[in-house]
């Protein structure tokens, strides 16, 4: 007996696509298999859950679709790009506020959208 799923392609993003199979094991389960992408908010709720130990967020704003501006209690602001990594923005933004912290020279906006962080001082 042959299984044949449903594939279909998802407009999530501009320029980002998501493939899909659904129903393919439907004739042997009889269960529907749904479909698995990230939405804006579950992204959110990753990037609070990841930062938690980091900085204390006060606010998440999408400005587009590559960039999330984040901003924390204390006025940091940290951009970041939704389409590479989070865990090693994270480690990036840990790294630099430690960093930050031996020099006693805290940071008012980071950067981690592009391969070479940009990060900005009061002065």
């Amino acid at each position: 007996m042959l299984v044949m799923g449903t594939l279909f392609l998802k407009y999530l993003e501009p320029q980002k696509y998501l493939l899909d199979i659904l129903d393919r094991f439907k004739p042997v389960l009889d269960t529907k298999v749904s479909p698995v992408f990230e939405t804006s908010s579950d992204f959110e709720n990753n990037l609070y859950s990841e930062l938690k130990n980091t900085i204390n967020v006060s606010s998440v704003e999408k400005l587009n679709d590559n960039t999330y501006k984040i901003t924390s209690d204390s006025g940091l602001i940290v951009l970041i790009d939704p389409t590479k990594p989070l865990s090693s923005q994270v480690n990036s933004l840990q790294t630099i506020l430690t960093h930050s912290r031996i020099e006693k020279r805290l940071p008012s906006k980071i950067d981690l959208r592009f391969s070479k962080v940009a990060i900005e001082y009061n002065r």
